[in-house]
């Protein structure tokens, strides 16, 4: 399936247009992992082009073109690499930390001998009294010296263990491998040079985007930025290379599980079946070339299964997580406290209600929360459409307090008896800000799971109920206080065993 997808984006973008002669290099990055695609003029030395590859590839996903010939077979082999600057200069400190650390194992492993050569040798032998005073006063400062000294080492050759274990991530990240992937690929018809396009996927790489929320209510915006940390290990830096960022992983399946029978037996006839994996839909396929000049801001094009970015020209070094810019916008939005008061708690949650003028796909990504400069947390966020609600944390300065003033039973009717139930609440919301603030207050509505319970509800000031949600939109002034009473009235017959739900 990869090898489809690489084969039908090189095909495109060998007719994208005349290439231009020198080495170039795309990369197509998704989330968790990178297609690259090489446009370079080798030489062809006895009928074939050699190029390598990085450890990280995927070899069955390679996929050759050169301008003139043609492929007949190629071969691989693993010859070693050298290292990019930033991995050489990981090495060089890693080795010098992991000599530090066994620099101090040794003065631990030494100290600690001491101590039971003292402890323990030097007693067993036979001495006689005047010695052994000796020994014993020696034994004094001896001993605490060496004690102190091993207390001292210790949490240097922790530290000195940390530095190295940080070391070894670092270098992992960049792409720790000795070794490449030679490519020889045999080409028919073809002397003096040739110019070769080749593509593959390449694993430990990919994005993730980093959002930012500037709330300001009082204007009316949500300040929006985007970026892009970028990754990669591929053990070398990335210079100048072509970088288009995409907003889901390649699918491995083309098409979806074909629909199966629908047949009604009965019990015994009936075997147990293993669910059909849910196909995942082909991703990036029309993986065009796009001309050479970087946008001032990245753009975003809408392709028929995921968002594309082009990035532009751009370096991305080995290891080391890079963060790019990818959008900035303020967003106008109408800002409401939210309260859900029926669970215990007093909190009203200041809300964003975001309408644009046309839809975003927005990956999931970490995304960070601020209110007039202050930060207020951070979580998961995810955005595919035009409407969107932001939550910013809670508004300490408005409360929704919701008392119960009345939960009864009984029964009513002397033929066909029924038993009832009643609930009566008073929420009081209060705002002690110095202007009115809109305030949402939302509760289940209570719903009849029987055609026989009757369900009856009296509220002042009147909600409005949709999606089984019951809820009052207030206008609170400054400094002051709004209350909503809240009846609910529930029947069933006397001998139905009515669970109450709340």
């Amino acid at each position: 399936m990869r090898r489809c997808l690489l084969l039908l984006a090189l095909l495109l973008w060998c007719s994208a247009g005349a290439a231009t002669a020198s080495p170039s290099t795309d990369v197509v990055l998704y989330p968790s992992s990178a297609q690259v695609r090489v446009l370079e003029t080798l030489p062809v030395r006895d009928g074939a082009v050699t190029f390598v590859l990085p450890a990280s590839a995927e070899l069955d996903s390679l996929v050759i073109a050169p301008d003139r010939g043609s492929v007949t077979s190629h071969e691989t082999a693993q010859v070693p690499v050298e290292d990019g600057a930033g991995v050489t200069a990981l090495r060089r400190e890693l080795a010098q930390a992991r000599e530090e650390a066994a620099g101090l194992e040794g003065e631990v492993a030494e100290v600690t001998a001491r101590i039971a050569l003292w402890s323990k040798g030097a007693l067993a032998q036979e001495v006689s009294v005047a010695e052994l005073e000796k020994l014993d006063a020696a034994m004094t400062g001896r001993m605490k010296a060496l004690y102190t000294q091993a207390a001292a080492l210790k949490p240097q050759l922790e530290k000195a263990r940390k530095n190295v274990q940080r070391l070894e991530q670092a270098l992992s990240e960049y792409g720790d491998a000795t070794l490449g992937t030679r490519v020889t690929a045999r080409v028919d018809g073809v002397a003096g040079e040739v110019r070769v396009r080749y593509a593959y996927t390449l694993l430990g790489c990919g994005w993730t985007p980093v959002y930012r929320f500037d709330a300001e209510p009082d204007k009316g915006l949500v300040r929006f930025t985007q970026q892009a940390q970028i990754r990669q290990g591929s053990g070398q830096d990335w210079k100048g290379v072509r970088l288009t960022l995409a907003s889901g992983n390649p699918g491995r399946d083309v098409a979806p599980a074909p629909v199966s029978a629908w047949r009604l037996r009965p019990l015994q006839a009936v075997q147990a079946r293993k669910a059909a994996p849910v196909a995942l839909s082909a991703a990036g396929a029309n993986m065009a070339e796009m001309d050479m000049a970087a946008p001032a801001i990245p753009s975003a094009r809408e392709r028929a299964t995921l968002t594309t970015w082009d990035m532009g020209v751009r370096d991305v070094p080995a290891g080391t997580a890079v963060l790019f810019d990818m959008a900035k916008d303020d967003w106008k939005a109408r800002f409401i406290r939210l309260a859900r008061p029926g669970y215990g708690d007093k909190a009203a949650w200041l809300m964003a209600e975001v309408r644009l003028p046309e839809a975003v796909d927005l990956p999931a990504g970490m995304a960070m929360y601020v209110v007039d400069g202050l930060p207020v947390g951070a979580k998961d966020f995810s955005m595919t459409g035009d409407q969107a609600d932001l939550f910013f944390g809670r508004d300490v300065r408005v409360t929704v307090e919701m008392k119960q003033d009345v939960r009864q039973s009984g029964s009513r009717g002397f033929v066909g008896k029924r038993q009832t139930r009643v609930w009566k609440w008073t929420t009081a919301i209060e705002n002690s800000h110095t202007a009115p603030v809109a305030v949402r207050v939302e509760d289940p509505e209570p719903q009849s799971g029987d055609k026989a319970i009757e369900v009856k509800v009296i509220a002042d000031p009147a909600p409005v109920v949709k999606d089984h949600v019951t809820t009052w939109n207030l206008e609170v002034p400054a400094s002051g206080k709004r209350v909503i009473d809240y009846t609910v009235e529930a029947s069933a017959p006397e001998d139905m065993k009515l669970v109450e739900g709340r």
